[in-house]
Order: C-alpha cells, then structure tokens, then sequence
C-alpha cells in the first residue's frame, strides 16, 4: 500500500522512506506483513515507496488495506510491483 506524500509511504529522499520503513516494521510486527523500500522513477524524479505486505491477490491486499487502514496514511492505496 502506498501515499503520494512525504508525510505518506512515497519520499523524495531515502532517509525518510527509511525512517518510515522502521517505524512501519515496529507497527505490523505482530500481524507479520513486511516492510520494505522501492525506489521508483516517477515524472517527478526518483522517489522511495515504503511497501506494506505481499499478497497473493488483490482482494487480499484490499482486504489488509481495510483492516489496517487507521494505522496507514489516509490516501494509502495498493500497488501490484514487479519482482
């Protein structure tokens, strides 16, 4: 799941993705959803994605993105990435 802000899960420098990217590990320990940084170019430049979980489905990534939606950002949304 992602946000297009810098208060979100999307930065313009990697220090605050990974700054975010600790302070989601420590939040979702329990529930076992992963937490890593990809980097993305966008029409903007180069920008750090904090990604929440991996799912099988979309309907599975929807359904984790409702139940964790009052400790994500607001415009929080999922994403299918690449591997």
């Amino acid at each position: 799941t992602q946000s297009t802000n810098d208060e979100g899960l999307v930065h313009r420098r990697q220090e605050g993705a990974e700054t975010m990217a600790r302070q989601y590990r420590t939040r979702f320990a329990g529930d076992e959803l992963p937490v890593e940084i990809v980097a993305a170019e966008t029409r903007e430049g180069l920008r750090y994605r904090v990604v929440v979980g991996r799912f099988e489905t979309d309907e599975a990534a929807q359904q984790a993105l409702r139940m964790h939606a009052e400790a994500l950002p607001s415009r929080a949304w999922t994403l299918r990435l690449s591997r």
